[in-house]
């Protein structure tokens, strides 16, 4: 942008992430998370169900003008994005009481 016939440089870069997941809880990171499967930020919901997280990023900036050094701008701003439906769904674990037997021989056998 050109500001009184200067060009001038902004830059926004974010700095925190607030992860409010829906159910009255929520985590604040430095980092933005990753994709599936590196599971940076995790939750568990409690209760299967619809719940609507989202997720706020806060901002610090800088600027320069012409080819001058970057100067930091005080504060800091905050973007909150918009909530996501979401569907927990129950899983059930199942537990089975299988043995592994070793025979004098070395071989390996299941029983239950």
């Amino acid at each position: 942008m050109t500001l009184l016939g200067q060009r001038a440089t902004l830059e926004a870069t974010p700095s925190r992430y607030r992860w409010e997941f829906g159910d009255g809880e929520s985590t604040s990171t430095t980092q933005p998370g990753a994709p599936y499967p590196r599971l940076e930020v995790t939750h568990d919901y409690l209760r299967k169900g619809t719940y609507q997280p989202r997720l706020a990023t806060t901002y610090t900036g800088r600027y320069r003008v012409g080819n001058g050094g970057w100067r930091a701008i005080p504060g800091t701003v905050t973007v909150q994005g918009g909530a996501q439906a979401l569907r927990a769904i129950e899983a059930r674990p199942t537990l089975v009481d299988l043995r592994v037997r070793v025979t004098s021989s070395g071989s390996a056998g299941w029983r239950r």
